[in-house]
């Protein structure tokens, strides 16, 4: 006798599960995989927007050490100095045949594009002549986000993406200078820091680069400084303005200027000197002192006022 033959395979249930177990196998899979593809990307963007923008404070730096003045130790390299917006004269290396710019200046231009979705552009310009002298006007209302030329500027292109100093929950400047406050021509470093973020608000987080520049060819005001000592002789006052000096090292321009109470005193142009009294009192002391550039710069003498006395 021949019994029932056996029922082998899945029953519809377990065929249901299984299929289900596979199906989040397979989505747990794509999700994973397209995070780690969205991942790698912001990453990859990331990478490349940070490289972008440390090549652009390469060269920036490099053109700020190459400073150019169109007049020797006269200092007008500096020709704009904001927080988001810099422009500074320095020299090209590579002059056309024909050119008459005897040193190869031209004009730089760094300055912040419009914002868009929390980013904004580092835009770089610049303005070159064949003249030999220095065209005389430039535009710096807008700051253009294309390549076209505007605003007497030839070249005009974006150096870094991504930027978020102007839009960041508290805002923090491109550009610093030192000493803080100075005029154009007092300034004697300035420092760049950018802020690069391609998601703002999510991960990877913002990289920061900065790079600070000595403006070793820009010419410095002289810094004045003298003393007043009486001399014991009679109502002589001794004033020594040797104290007085230039930073960049050369030697100051006679004559000097010294002043009694806001008087200049005749005959007196070195950089020592004996003054006389011609009645007791009190007297307060000055000295003017130049530089070879023409930079000037006044200080009262220690201690501040001198009294003398027969």
């Amino acid at each position: 006798m021949i019994g029932p033959r056996r029922e082998e395979g899945f029953a519809l249930t377990e065929l249901l599960m299984a299929m289900s177990i596979v199906t989040v196998v397979v989505m747990a899979t794509v999700t994973a995989f397209a995070s780690f593809n969205r991942n790698e990307r912001q990453n990859r963007l990331h990478n490349e927007s940070t490289d972008m923008a440390r090549i652009a404070m390469e060269r920036m730096t490099g053109q700020l050490r190459n400073l150019a003045s169109p007049i020797d130790n006269v200092p007008e390299s500096v020709e704009k100095a904001e927080p988001y917006d810099l422009v500074f004269l320095t020299v090209d290396p590579v002059k056309p045949p024909t050119s008459l710019n005897a040193r190869n200046i031209k004009r730089v231009r760094y300055c912040v594009g419009a914002a868009s979705n929390g980013r904004a552009p580092l835009v770089r310009m610049e303005q070159e002549w064949p003249s030999a002298a220095k065209p005389p006007g430039f535009a710096t209302t807008t700051c253009a986000n294309t390549t076209a030329a505007a605003g007497g500027w030839e070249v005009t292109g974006i150096v870094a993406n991504d930027v978020v100093n102007t839009t960041q929950e508290t805002p923090a400047p491109i550009f610093t200078y030192l000493p803080a406050g100075a005029e154009l021509a007092d300034i004697t470093a300035i420092r760049a820091d950018l802020s690069v973020d391609v998601n703002p608000g999510q991960a990877p987080a913002a990289v920061s680069l900065g790079s600070q520049v000595f403006l070793r060819n820009q010419n410095r005001r002289p810094v004045a400084s003298c003393t007043a000592v009486p001399t014991g002789t009679g109502m002589q006052v001794a004033l020594n303005g040797s104290a007085s000096e230039d930073p960049e090292g050369f030697s100051l321009r006679q004559p000097y200027v010294w002043k009694v109470n806001g008087t200049v005193i005749e005959g007196m142009e070195g950089v020592v000197g004996v003054w006389t009294a011609e009645t007791a009192g009190t007297y307060t002391f000055t000295i003017h002192a130049t530089d070879q550039g023409g930079l000037s710069d006044e200080a009262t003498c220690v201690p501040g006022s001198v009294t003398v006395a027969p």
